[in-house]
């Protein structure tokens, strides 16, 4: 199959086109699908979740809180960077090492639903994660500046309202926290004739 472009010809150099590029960390290909960066993500993490882990059973090792506390702040960090860009579509590549994860983690000899040990041992599921992270995210962007601002309504546009349902939650969270903070500001301090009486 021919290349959609020609090779950039630069001096005596050819510089031929790729498929995907990586960029602060983030495996980006063509379609913008991000499967060759999950597929890389989910090796990782079962490499070092394996590497935290290989000499822990449930008698001996690594204690329940001490696994709990490695998982979040070794290998969630790992797996949730940049999330907003590229684990939405992706969260089914990871279901499998979760529940291994909440498995080890809670010590259970069976697979109990996973939502009932994800909030016996606080763990929450990597949606409800990746909705925080991505939240958190948009907030940020969306109290940022112009640019910030602008450059997160363009993804919403090209991504077909990908983060639709996100964006509504911010706003209701920023219209919220104004409408509290202008309260706070209507307040009037009490007088020393009326020391117990505000509006």
């Amino acid at each position: 199959m021919d290349p959609p472009f020609q090779p950039l010809h630069i001096g005596n150099k050819i510089i031929s086109y790729t498929t995907q590029s990586k960029v602060l960390g983030l495996i980006i290909d063509n379609k913008l699908s991000f499967n060759s960066h999950a597929k890389q993500k989910l090796k990782e993490c079962w490499f070092t979740w394996h590497r935290l882990t290989k000499k822990s059973t449930r008698h001996h090792g690594l204690n329940a809180s001490s696994s709990k506390i490695l998982f979040k702040t070794v290998v969630l960090t790992k797996l949730l960077y940049a999330a907003p860009i590229w684990l939405k579509d992706n969260i089914s590549f990871f279901k499998d090492f979760y529940a291994r994860v909440i498995l080890k983690v809670s010590g259970a000899t069976h697979h109990p639903p996973n939502e009932l040990v994800s909030v016996a041992i606080d763990i929450p599921p990597l949606e409800i994660s990746y909705q925080l992270v991505t939240i958190k995210f948009i907030i940020k962007a969306l109290t940022s500046d112009y640019h910030m601002q602008g450059l997160v309504l363009q993804i919403e546009g090209a991504k077909a309202n990908r983060y639709h349902h996100h964006i509504d939650l911010t706003r209701q969270f920023l219209a919220w926290k104004t409408s509290k903070n202008s309260l706070k500001r209507s307040k009037i301090k009490p007088t020393r004739e009326h020391p117990g009486q505000q509006c």
